[in-house]
């Protein structure tokens, strides 16, 4: 099996699998571990939270959100993530897995890679319910770090694809059509040629659509044109890299394309509403 990354291989609760499911019943995590999770890091896994009810406040690439009763939040690999802490009295399930985790399961999962912009999703009870029993189920296996991995993996499937359809609930006569499809692609192009995408119409070219047609999709569901779609990714990227590596602004702006340091930084601007100094200011506050 793949190393695990960060710190999931010390906390995981399968001999083989990088997995681990946390509620209000089972005790909190080793205090150094407590003491990552509850400050600014950046999550080398999957965390999904369901909050089936009480109150939670979490953040999530400088965004903060108010996850409430009967709603599910989740932070994908590489975002910005601040734990929170629960209302007392609520009562929730997190789960962590790893990407080994979606390697073996039969199917892929487009919630996954958040087309739609929308980390948390409100759940019906019926649904709740199925959710709320997938995770108990799992829970339970996990009682014996050497549950068998088949089962667990069933169940994880089976968790994964009502998140999925719960995801795109509003969007059902959509999910198969081409315009979300083409969307899927060109928001996977941007994620794998973040640093040097090219011009958007040789975009558009790549996946076999018109120049207007990616606009129309990409504005459709982003609530952007494909260029301010671009640009904002990357400068998230940016911020996260700040916050990480804390590169040089020139260093940075190479990384990310830029061959005008200077150009990067008024972009960057434009895009957060302030300047990099600015940014790296306030993150020392964090």
């Amino acid at each position: 099996m793949p190393k695990k990354r960060g710190f999931l291989d010390r906390i995981t609760q399968h001999e083989k699998l990088a997995i681990r499911i946390n509620t209000d019943k089972i005790p909190a995590f080793p205090a150094d571990i407590q003491a990552i999770l509850s400050g600014p890091h950046k999550e080398p896994h999957y965390f999904i939270e369901l909050m089936v009810e009480g109150e939670d406040n979490q953040m999530i690439d400088l965004r903060n959100y108010k996850v409430a009763s009967s709603q599910l939040l989740f932070v994908l690999p590489n975002q910005l993530h601040w734990s929170g802490r629960q209302k007392q009295g609520s009562k929730f399930f997190n789960i962590v897995f790893d990407e080994n985790c979606l390697s073996l399961l039969p199917q892929t999962y487009r919630f996954l890679l958040n087309p739609l912009n929308n980390s948390l999703i409100t759940v019906d009870q019926q649904p709740l319910k199925r959710l709320s029993s997938l995770l108990i189920s799992m829970s339970s296996l996990l009682e014996d770090e050497h549950a068998g991995t088949e089962i667990l993996l069933a169940y994880l499937n089976a968790f994964l694809t009502e998140c999925n359809t719960l995801y795109f609930s509003g969007h059902r006569i959509e999910v198969k059509s081409n315009k979300l499809e083409k969307y899927y692609e060109f928001q996977q192009y941007i994620e794998n040629n973040l640093t040097h995408p090219g011009e958007i119409h040789s975009i558009a070219e790549k996946l076999a659509v018109s120049t207007n047609f990616l606009y129309q999709i990409v504005k459709q569901y982003s609530g952007h044109s494909p260029k301010e779609f671009l640009i904002n990714r990357i400068m998230l990227e940016a911020q996260r890299k700040l916050y990480h590596e804390h590169p040089s602004i020139k260093t940075l702006a190479y990384d990310l394309g830029f061959s005008d340091p200077d150009y990067f930084s008024r972009l960057f601007k434009k895009t957060v509403g302030k300047s990099i100094t600015q940014f790296i200011s306030e993150l020392k506050d964090l």
